[in-house]
């Protein structure tokens, strides 16, 4: 019987011929791809074509996207100088169209609620609905969707749209966001105008309790003496008697 041929391994261990013949078989298939690659040069060529295309697309694209990202964050910066300028309707004009050439950038994005507002400003309430209508479409954030709602609850109680805005404001309270007592303050206001006086109470003490010395705390006492509700004092005012002893506290703020 013939026996399988054998080699010693430097370290005695015993290989047999097949073990030695992988290179071999490494090289040959090597050889095989090459030979095969030769006859089929057309396949091979559209197929890295094809793949160097797809890279220079990848490139072109991310180009393309942070090409325009620039762009947008630079046309954003000039309608913001005209916005804090309060060049209202420069800036209206600025942000409008940065919206309409950049709308699918943050930018874009966000120059709808900036358009907004200074139609707001501007006293074009009409013009501020569609804009922020479209940004609370696609707001980023909690934040920013509470903003953009009691911006167009304003806009939209200025076009006697008076269900509209409270519908915005109710909404925007239940946002995470640095407007909630002022959404409180301006519903408040819907509710008293509507005839909904303990409603609009209610709204009045909540943004006292919140807002103490808020930028409208004056105006929530204020309303809530009017509606015959005693407000709580501020917690800056003073009390001292009159004469230096008993008798009616002096409050002086």
């Amino acid at each position: 019987m013939t026996q399988a041929t054998t080699h010693t391994h430097p370290q005695g261990k015993k290989l047999r011929h097949k073990d030695i013949k992988q290179p071999d078989e490494f090289i040959s298939l090597s050889a095989r791809v090459f030979a095969w690659a030769q006859q089929n040069q057309t396949t091979v060529l559209i197929a890295v074509g094809v793949a160097v295309a797809a890279l220079l697309l990848i490139a072109g694209i991310r180009w393309y996207v942070q090409s325009r990202a620039a762009n947008a964050s630079r046309a954003f910066y000039g309608a913001n100088e005209l916005f804090k300028r309060e060049q209202w309707d420069e800036a209206q004009k600025g942000f409008a169209s940065l919206a309409s050439s950049y709308g699918g950038t943050a930018y874009g994005n966000l120059a709808k609620l900036y358009a907004g507002r200074a139609a707001l400003n501007a006293n074009k309430p009409g013009e501020a609905v569609p804009l922020l209508t479209e940004f609370i479409g696609a707001a980023p954030s909690p934040a920013l969707e509470q903003i953009g709602r009691v911006a167009l609850a304003r806009a939209l109680a200025d076009t006697s749209n008076v269900a509209g805005a409270r519908e915005q404001l109710d909404r925007a309270l239940t946002l995470d966001g640095p407007l909630v007592p002022e959404a409180q303050i301006q519903l408040a206001r819907i509710e008293e105008r509507d005839g909904s006086k303990e409603k609009a109470i209610e709204l009045y003490k909540k943004y006292l309790a919140d807002e103490p010395d808020g930028t409208a705390a004056a105006l929530a006492r204020m309303r809530l003496s009017a509606l015959g509700v005693e407000p709580p004092a501020s917690p800056n005012a003073m009390t001292l008697p009159i004469g230096g002893g008993a008798g009616s506290p002096i409050q002086i703020q």
